[in-house]
């Protein structure tokens, strides 16, 4: 064991086809060219800002995230890792459909999904039918961080539910035991950076996080 603190890094998935379609979860597409050239600009910060013998980078099963995950490790001339059950919330009867879509197989489910967006309520409230439950996909998250390798920096190329997911159990906003697990605006390739010395306690590490006006890492065009 060293002294050296421990990044966890989450990293949302460069632009994909999915995103021009705006569809809700589902299996994923493939990257956009300015996706791709999303992943090159994230490569290099990681190469400027990181120690590359002291990273590892993991990617949920969404096709785009392990697109993404597949040419930042190209770049960087790392091996991609496979963790312990990275999958994204299954949003229901939601899941694979287009904002388009869903709003005309079920207005309510898509009217409740825009509420989440605007963050007028938590994650508890949001009740599309089959919809996996909160709780569970919240044991899944926590599952995942306490599984990482400790005494390195890990990546992990995220789902946007993923992403929202890791961010607020980092922040400690349980969603039984607060109100504050809420949807987070991330851009594609959007940071959020955390450092610990024991993988109890996390601190926002703000040059390697760019949502919510955490820091000062470069937003991608």
């Amino acid at each position: 064991m060293t002294n050296t603190p421990s990044r966890i890094i989450l990293l949302r998935h460069a632009q994909s086809t999915k995103n021009l379609k705006d569809i809700h979860g589902g299996k994923g597409e493939d990257l956009t060219e300015k996706g791709i050239e999303q992943c090159h600009q994230v490569a290099q910060f990681f190469k400027g800002n990181l120690d590359l013998k002291r990273l590892r980078i993991f990617a949920s099963t969404s096709i785009h995230t392990r697109l993404t995950a597949d040419v930042i490790c190209k770049d960087l001339n790392l091996v991609l890792e496979k963790p312990f059950d990275f999958k994204p919330l299954y949003l229901g009867i939601a899941d694979g459909l287009s904002r388009e879509e869903l709003n005309k197989k079920d207005p309510v489910s898509a009217a409740l999904l825009d509420s989440w967006r605007r963050k007028e309520i938590e994650i508890k409230q949001l009740k599309v039918p089959d919809m996996e439950h909160y709780m569970d996909f919240w044991k899944r998250g926590e599952a995942l961080i306490n599984n990482l390798p400790r005494d390195c920096d890990s990546v992990m190329v995220c789902s946007n539910s993923l992403f929202i997911l890791l961010a607020n159990y980092l922040m400690g906003n349980h969603p039984e035991d607060t109100d504050k697990y809420r949807h987070i605006d991330i851009q594609n390739c959007g940071l959020f950076t955390v450092v610990t010395n024991d993988f109890k306690i996390y601190k926002i590490d703000r040059t390697l996080t760019n949502i919510e006006n955490y820091g000062d890492a470069p937003r991608l065009k």
